[in-house]
C-alpha cells in the first residue's frame, strides 16, 4: 500500500511541475474551463494511475475524451503475481467540479510468468477467494471479467492544478467464465493534457 501511495504521489507532482512549467513559457496553453464537462471538451487525453478496481492493485491508463460527456480509457495494472488490462467506457452526468459517471467495461487478469504461483492467498483477497478454481489457485490463471459500475471525478478548473483529477468509483466485476462477482472500489489520479 505505501508503493501506491508513493506511485500517486510522484506523478502528481510530476505532472503538476510539467505543466506549471508549461502553462509559464506558453500563456496561451493554459486551457481553463467554467464545468468540469467544458475542461473535458478542452483537454481530450487523460494519463492517470489508479489504486484497486478492475486493474488488481494497481494500474496506469489513458483515456481518451471523444465528446465532452463520454471517454474510452484502456489500463495496465497487476498485483501480486498476475497482470491485468482492460477497456473502459465512461459517461459523465455533469457538474461543475465534481462529475459523477456511470462506466463499464471489460477486464482481462492473467499470470504471464511459465512458473506456477501459490494464489491460495491473493491481492486482492477476492481473487482467490471468489474468482479461481482450486487448480488455478496452485498455478497459471487467465479470467475474463466485465464490470458495471459509477463513480465521480473532481476536477481542478482553474490555476496550476487545471486539468489534474482525482476519482473514487464503486465496481461490480464478474467472471465471465462462472459468473462469481465481487464488489471492488478505485482511488485514482487523472492528468488531463
Amino acid at each position: 500500500m505505501k508503493k501506491i501511495i508513493i506511485l500517486l504521489l510522484t506523478f502528481a507532482v510530476a505532472t503538476n511541475v510539467w505543466g506549471a512549467r508549461f502553462a509559464k513559457s506558453s500563456t496561451s496553453y493554459q486551457k481553463i474551463a467554467g464545468t468540469g464537462l467544458k475542461m473535458r471538451e478542452l483537454r481530450k487525453v487523460g494519463l492517470g494511475v489508479q489504486a484497486g478496481g478492475a486493474l488488481g492493485s494497481y494500474g496506469i491508463g489513458l483515456e481518451l475524451n471523444f465528446q465532452p460527456d463520454f471517454s474510452t480509457s484502456v489500463g495496465f495494472g497487476m498485483g501480486s503475481g498476475y497482470q491485468a488490462m482492460n477497456v473502459q467506457f465512461k459517461k459523465y452526468i455533469g457538474g461543475q467540479n465534481f462529475l459523477p459517471f456511470i462506466t463499464a467495461g471489460v477486464s482481462r487478469w492473467f499470470t504471464a510468468s511459465r512458473a506456477e504461483r501459490d494464489f491460495t492467498s491473493s491481492s486482492p483477497e477476492f481473487l482467490a477467494d471468489k474468482f479461481l478454481s482450486e487448480s488455478e489457485k496452485n498455478g497459471r490463471f487467465s479470467k475474463n471479467i466485465i464490470y458495471p459500475g459509477f463513480g465521480v471525478q473532481y476536477m481542478h478548473l482553474k490555476g496550476p492544478w487545471a486539468g489534474s483529477s482525482v476519482s473514487a468509483e464503486i465496481l461490480l466485476l464478474v467472471s465471465i467464465d462462472d459468473f462469481a462477482s465481487a464488489a471492488v472500489g478505485s482511488v485514482g489520479y487523472t492528468y488531463y493534457f
